[in-house]
């Protein structure tokens, strides 16, 4: 920003005691006024190219959290329908393992008399020991989906906590700006007000010298006008 001591850096402190003084040291120029104008306007300008630079920075970090929030979203609810398949699938095994158990039991009943019998008794046997694999296997892919939906969750919490962190930072930036830009404005209308101020004492000054000018031309005709008189009279 405009550092508060701008004005006594061009006109020079000794300007409130003596503002009669035209020196090349404490007087004001068209230029002086103009380049302490154009840079606030600079400044200002600069403030805006970070401001949009940061706005678009952040609008693609929220336009990727969203949609890596969605990608989320998505894969949660997928997970979801697989752990309900999964749990569903688990039920009908539980039950068909059931059933296989009594098959089993009565498969071993009638073994002793049943040729037929006995065959499909191992036959049945290989399939409970498949099933019951497969349901051990389901156990496990259930358990992995809950970790895995747990994951998730943590990672959708950690993306919405960025988002908000990059929203807040976006606020905190823009009334910082808004701030800054207001205190610059306000500063440069002060300046521009001193140096009008002063550009009236100096017009006004001018017309008393050029009225000294004047009255001390006036004074020398008559000086030599009494001067001529008198030689004539000794004459």
């Amino acid at each position: 920003g405009m550092p508060e001591n701008k004005f006594d850096d061009i006109f020079g402190s000794s300007f409130n005691n003596d503002p009669f003084n035209f020196s090349s040291q404490n007087g004001m120029t068209r230029d002086d006024k103009d380049r302490l104008i154009e840079q606030l306007y600079k400044e200002i300008a600069i403030l805006r190219d970070e401001l949009g630079n940061f706005k678009a920075e952040s609008h693609r970090l929220v336009v990727h959290l969203k949609g890596r929030i969605q990608e989320l979203e998505a894969e949660l609810a997928e997970q979801k329908h697989l752990r309900e398949q999964a749990v569903d699938e688990n039920d009908f095994l539980r039950t068909e393992l059931e059933d296989l158990k009594r098959v089993k039991q009565d498969t071993e009943q009638a073994q002793k008399n049943l040729t037929e019998i006995e065959r499909k008794s191992i036959a049945n046997e290989q399939r409970y020991t498949k099933l019951k694999e497969k349901y051990a296997e389901l156990v496990q892919s259930h358990a992995d989906l809950l970790r895995k939906n747990a994951e998730v969750t943590k990672q959708m919490t950690l993306a919405r906590e960025a988002l908000g962190d990059v929203e807040r930072s976006k606020k905190g930036l823009e009334d910082s700006y808004q701030r800054v830009n207001e205190h610059t404005q306000r500063k440069a209308q002060e300046q521009i007000q001193q140096m009008d101020g002063l550009q009236g004492a100096l017009e006004s000054s001018k017309q008393e010298i050029q009225l000294l000018k004047s009255s001390m031309q006036t004074s020398k005709q008559v000086y030599w006008f009494n001067y001529h008189h008198c030689l004539q009279n000794d004459l």
